[in-house]
């Protein structure tokens, strides 16, 4: 990892057929690691600023996360997509 990383928090997806964890920091993304070989799988890049929370759907397919920048993303889990940005005008503290 680099230096100065600070991980926000990580949640493993509920979807069993493709074992996922995900995690949120403050270099402003979401990581999505493949546990079946610890690699990622994809990296979820949008916000402007560090990331405090995120939350995942209960059936995993999708992503919500928000941080500094005021804004919440919903992201498609499959696709690696933006479904929505919400805006709060205000640092998000949790989801």
């Amino acid at each position: 990892m680099a230096e100065g990383f600070v991980l926000k928090g990580t949640m493993f997806s509920p979807n069993k057929l493709v074992p996922t964890i995900v995690s949120a920091s403050w270099d402003q993304t979401v990581k999505v690691w493949n546990l079946e070989n610890c690699k990622i799988r994809n990296t979820l890049a949008g916000h402007s600023g560090y990331l405090n929370t995120m939350s995942l759907s209960p059936d995993g397919s999708m992503c919500a996360c928000g941080g500094k920048d005021g804004a919440v993303l919903l992201w498609d889990m499959a696709e690696g997509k933006t479904l929505c940005s919400l805006e709060a005008g205000s640092i998000i503290h949790s989801l």
